[in-house]
């Protein structure tokens, strides 16, 4: 969505318009699509709102507040083929965040990057660990988002850590819009 024209009216609501997920506190969008902007949103728990929101602050004029939580995007298609309920998992997220307390590894080859996917486990309270030397606080709290690509890689967390899971990006991301830990149904190893 083209923010411009929507830039006084966010501005007189005292918001303003941020290109840095972790900085946000609303995310405006016309449809649920897995950006790290999108998943970063859900994982914080913070209001992902559609159009009607924009047009209710632009007709209060910034004279009385616009509650974003009565906008919620609705997008039935999308949250049918991810199986999940976008206003019920920004709630739980808003309560707790999914990967607190977990310490998760990105290989090189992930998609989408390591960057974003670590950015998004940040989001979700995870601890990421760039080197398996580090050991975690609790084995049973941790595993790797990997990709076939980096399979050589494997050998080295499973002879550290024998029990790791390691998963696909695409288990990660259904994880977080579900905001519900299930990784192995998407165990690469």
């Amino acid at each position: 969505m083209n923010p411009e024209p929507y830039r006084k009216c966010i501005a007189r609501a005292g918001g303003k318009i941020v290109d840095m997920p972790e900085l946000a506190t609303i995310l405006v969008t016309d449809r649920i699509i897995r950006t790290y902007k999108f998943l970063c949103s859900v994982a914080k728990g913070i209001p992902i709102v559609g159009q009607s929101y924009l047009d209710a602050l632009q007709k209060s004029e910034g004279k009385e507040p616009v509650d974003a939580w009565e906008h919620i995007l609705s997008d039935p298609v999308k949250e049918k083929r991810y199986e999940f309920n976008l206003r019920q998992t920004l709630l739980k997220a808003k309560r707790h965040k999914l990967f607190q307390e977990y310490t998760v590894f990105v290989t090189a080859s992930t998609q989408p990057p390591p960057s974003e996917l670590c950015l998004i486990l940040s989001c979700a309270g995870a601890k990421i660990s760039k080197h398996c030397s580090q050991p975690p606080k609790d084995a049973s709290k941790m595993f790797v988002i990997s990709d076939p690509a980096d399979s050589a890689s494997w050998v080295k967390y499973r002879e550290k850590f024998p029990n790791i899971v390691i998963v696909s990006a695409e288990g990660f991301m259904l994880s977080i819009m579900q905001h519900s830990i299930n990784l192995n149904k998407y165990r690469l190893m």
